[in-house]
């Protein structure tokens, strides 16, 4: 009899655990349709909320990451768009995810320079001078092969009479330059 209590009882909990993923397998899917509604009709927060409820509940859905990622990149929320979209790239199994994940995240690093390099020009036409130099010289550091900002900051340490800086700077112009053009030995 003991037996008899004891496969009974594996097989009602085995029928309750069945039960209990089918629910939770159809209220996460009730979810994801909510999502979906809630994107489609412009409620990004909303659709934001929901995706993040589910991943907090699976989170090898990394094209419900992917999803999240392309919502943060809309509402300019870039920190948190990289973070997803790194994560997806990490983490996915699937190629087609991978590759978009990594074509965002290029997009939104080059994205990142030119924001920096519009900052830096919009100081030097205000006339601060030394913060367009910090700009540039951070744009720099992430862009290295650069000639015109190579150049740029020559010619803004010449301007400042720190020749020895503007040197430096038209040096690395004339040693990486692949173009004639671009490098004028006459300064």
């Amino acid at each position: 009899m003991y037996k008899k209590i004891s496969k009974l009882a594996l097989s009602s909990l085995a029928i309750f655990i069945a039960i209990s993923f089918i629910s939770n397998d159809a209220y996460s899917q009730s979810d994801l349709d909510e999502a979906y509604y809630q994107l489609n009709e412009g409620n990004y927060s909303g659709a934001a909320a929901i995706f993040e409820n589910y991943i907090a509940e699976n989170p090898n859905a990394t094209n419900i990451y992917l999803q999240l990622a392309y919502i943060y990149k809309t509402q300019n929320n870039l920190d948190k768009a990289i973070e997803y979209f790194n994560y997806v790239k990490n983490y996915s199994y699937n190629s087609d995810e991978i590759s978009n994940a990594q074509k965002e995240l290029e997009y939104l690093e080059s994205s990142r320079s030119y924001e920096k390099l519009n900052q830096a020009y919009s100081l030097l036409n205000r006339g601060d001078e030394d913060a367009a130099i910090t700009l540039f010289k951070e744009y720099v550091d992430e862009n290295p092969n650069d000639s015109k900002i190579l150049l740029q900051l020559g010619y803004l340490y010449a301007n400042k009479k720190d020749y020895d800086s503007a040197i430096v700077y038209f040096e690395k112009v004339k040693n990486r330059s692949t173009i004639a053009e671009d490098v004028n030995t006459e300064y």
